[in-house]
């Protein structure tokens, strides 16, 4: 049975705006740097002064632990993101976490292939920063709506990852889904047996990218990107429709609990 985390107020070093809606904010707390893998999250309690009731989840994007400090990337969308937006270094936030599970890495990975779209790039970094300890293989497949909206380039191309661009405008890389691109890519991809996808984005791309799978047979995890209230299972409110019944009969995982990262065969997109 797993032991139920403690909140703990960590101290805020930075938070500072990477594009036009998109923040980047830089934590300090030695235990999560150390524990947290890639796929794993936080639920930080943000300021209150909008009415913000519920803890909001956040994909961990790095972590040093030599400095005892963490990051997490999140869009600036709704009350709690922007309320978090508001918060300056040198003040505190209550967090809890890690939460979830990780990536999976087996030792027979020769390749990970690691599709993002959006702000779904904010769990990778930390988990490539893990694979390149373990020399295998990255291509990293990013697709955003325009080139203002890319986050992260200076770290993949200083990383040394395969790194394919897509735009919905053309603006770099790519014009149109970033999933035009990885299909190619994966139907001339020599060691499909060594490979497996990674992949973070919206509902209608993580669709797109479970039939991908299918035609090419490359197997694939997946986080998926939900509101997770409590982050342990409690409040029920982050379910995941699964293809098949559970083991115990249930139709719906729960993404905090169960998750956030799943097989992608595993998970059903309703129309």
């Amino acid at each position: 049975m797993k032991t139920l985390k403690k909140a703990v107020v960590v101290p805020v070093l930075a938070n500072v705006q990477v594009t036009h809606d998109t923040w980047h904010i830089t934590l300090e707390d030695k235990q999560i740097a150390h524990d947290s893998c890639g796929g794993q999250f936080v639920n930080v309690f943000v300021p209150q002064n909008n009415g913000v009731l519920w803890r909001r989840p956040f994909g961990i994007h790095t972590t040093d632990p030599d400095k005892g400090v963490f990051t997490l990337l999140y869009k600036q969308i709704g009350r709690g993101t922007t309320a978090l937006t508001t918060v300056k270094a040198g003040e505190a936030l209550d967090i809890l976490g890690p939460l979830g599970n990780c990536f999976t890495h087996t030792s027979d990975l020769k390749e990970a292939i690691i599709v993002a779209g959006g702000i779904g790039i904010a769990p990778f970094p930390l988990f490539i920063q893990h694979l390149v300890q373990h020399s295998v293989k990255i291509s990293v497949f990013y697709g955003a709506r325009s080139k203002i909206d890319f986050c992260c380039l200076d770290f993949f191309r200083q990383t040394g990852v395969n790194l394919h661009l897509a735009t919905e405008d053309g603006s770099s890389g790519h014009k149109g889904f970033i999933t035009a691109p990885l299909l190619a890519y994966l139907q001339t991809l020599p060691d499909k047996p060594g490979a497996r996808i990674y992949v973070c984005g919206p509902t209608p791309m993580l669709a797109k990218m479970k039939e991908l799978c299918r035609d090419t047979g490359v197997p694939a995890e997946v986080s998926v990107e939900t509101m997770m209230g409590c982050g342990f299972g409690a409040c029920m409110g982050c379910p995941v429709p699964l293809e098949n019944p559970a083991s115990d009969g249930r139709l719906y995982a729960l993404a905090c609990k169960d998750g956030p990262v799943f097989n992608l065969e595993e998970i059903r997109f309703d129309e």
